[in-house]
């Protein structure tokens, strides 16, 4: 029964955590995500529903990578919420050693992109596939012979 519970638990996990876990790998097409600059190769995905759900997953991701001197990771970020929709920071919350209550840590601001270029200030517009490239040289064989 214990073996069942953990399949359970698995699935419920990969269900709802899975579509805002970062991937490493390219970033999607036709997709809004979420980067912080110090770590570039983890995104996550812009949700409608919920617009800086992705921002608070890229700078809690920067946060357990490296959170600052000043103590150990908590697993909260305090949000500082920017006036640009494309934009949002916040501040690693740590627990120090020598201080009662906690304390804060390593400052990340997380970009909104698209297609590899960072939104600029309040572009919320629809991202859509980048349009394919066709050079003529690399789309044609041998020239015909007449």
């Amino acid at each position: 029964m214990t073996a069942l519970k953990t399949v359970l638990i698995v699935f419920t996990f990969l269900l709802f955590a899975l579509p805002t876990l970062s991937l490493s790998e390219e970033p999607p097409e036709g997709q809004l995500y979420w980067i912080t600059e110090e770590y570039p190769d983890h995104y996550f995905f812009y949700d409608e529903t919920a617009q800086h759900t992705g921002a608070v997953a890229a700078i809690d991701y920067a946060c357990t990578q490296y959170s600052g001197s000043n103590g150990d990771y908590t697993g909260t970020v305090d949000m500082y919420y920017t006036s640009e929709d494309t934009e949002k920071a916040g501040w690693c919350v740590n627990k120090h050693p020598l201080y009662p209550g906690n304390v804060n840590g390593e400052y990340y601001t997380a970009y909104l992109y698209c297609n590899g270029v960072k939104r600029l200030l309040d572009d919320m517009s629809s991202c859509e596939s980048p349009e394919p490239q066709i050079v003529d040289e690399n789309n044609f064989g041998t020239p015909c012979e007449e």
